[in-house]
């Protein structure tokens, strides 16, 4: 599908005359990065939960750091930390500096703070402490936003080909952080994480916010989202049943509705919802709608089987064309 984009895009299509829908918003992120490692552009419809966007994710993991005492911090975490591009620390170095860690059993901050390592991962221990200790100076709201901008996150969120997107979700957590903020002039750090943490146990979501600009990228959306907007080519993805109508079995003789139980009924009632979304999610295109699948998907260690939705079986073979995918 990626490729097929890109073929668009490389003959004239424009990137915002292509989406990618799909039924549930976390189905998001896995094409989103596919698309960027191709190096193209893409805008993801608001309603998605920003805190499990990937690189959102790795700005908390920086704020967690920070959190803690220096000497607190773990080998992984302080490894993983240091990987992070915007911080331009050499991957090499930072192998080295492992692996002395581990052949003398101390600690890697150990070693930093002993003045066993270059200069550079000083530099970065010592700005963690600072970022500590303004924390503690500054309303959180300020100090977040000079945070991300000293640590070198904001330009290289803005040197990514899905920089408007990234920005967006970064804008909506920025939203929510004013917004605890305004209700506690004390809110700090550990508050945040703590309010965070308690958001997430509770299944709470902090929702990306619209955009309201219309960028050059693909847009990914839900189905819902989608209503009332158009492209000129529409990918569906994961056309399989449980995603697009819920039926695993086919109904081969027509059951009157006299001897169907109350919960059949409730099954069809839901799958005509469906229907009606998938026909909304069909109708989005313009010129041409494409239309993919697996036949296994991972969830969680396994592959799992499935099979493609009980609506793919209902379009008239005369609109349909079939492509077998192709390994590279």
């Amino acid at each position: 599908m990626g490729q097929t984009i890109k073929a668009l895009i490389g003959k004239g299509t424009k990137p915002e005359e292509i989406a990618i829908l799909y039924r549930h918003n976390q189905d998001a992120r896995t094409f989103a990065d596919m698309l960027v490692k191709l190096g193209i552009p893409v805008e993801i419809e608001g309603g998605g939960n920003v805190l499990t966007d990937p690189v959102i994710n790795q700005l908390m993991v920086l704020l967690k750091a920070i959190s803690l005492s220096i000497k607190n911090l773990e080998d992984l975490e302080l490894f993983t930390l240091m990987h992070y591009p915007w911080f331009k620390l050499d991957a090499l170095e930072i192998l080295k500096l492992a692996r002395q860690a581990s052949k003398a059993k101390q600690s890697m901050v150990d070693l930093i703070l002993a003045g066993k390592a270059g200069p550079r991962f000083v530099e970065f221990i010592n700005q963690l402490a600072k970022w500590q200790q303004e924390d503690a100076r500054k309303s959180f709201s300020r100090w977040f936003e000079e945070l991300i901008k000293d640590s070198g996150f904001m330009d290289w969120v803005l040197a990514r080909p899905d920089n408007i997107s990234v920005l967006n979700r970064l804008n909506s957590l920025f939203a929510e952080i004013k917004r605890l903020n305004s209700a506690d002039h004390q809110l700090n750090l550990n508050k945040f994480l703590q309010a965070v943490e308690l958001m997430e146990l509770n299944r709470l979501r902090i929702n990306e916010q619209d955009l309201d600009i219309k960028s050059r990228a693909v847009s990914l959306s839900t189905a819902h989202k989608a209503k009332g907007r158009e492209w000129e080519h529409v990918f569906i993805v994961k056309a399989v049943d449980t995603k697009w109508g819920n039926n695993k079995t086919r109904e081969l003789i027509k059951l009157p509705g006299s001897i169907l139980t109350n919960s059949d009924v409730a099954k069809k009632e839901k799958n005509e919802d469906e229907r009606r979304l998938f026909y909304v999610a069909l109708t989005r295109a313009k010129i041409q709608v494409y239309l993919t699948f697996s036949e296994r998907y991972l969830t969680g260690n396994y592959l799992k089987e499935v099979v493609p939705s009980m609506f793919l079986a209902e379009i008239p073979k005369k609109y349909q064309e079939t492509v077998e995918p192709r390994l590279a």
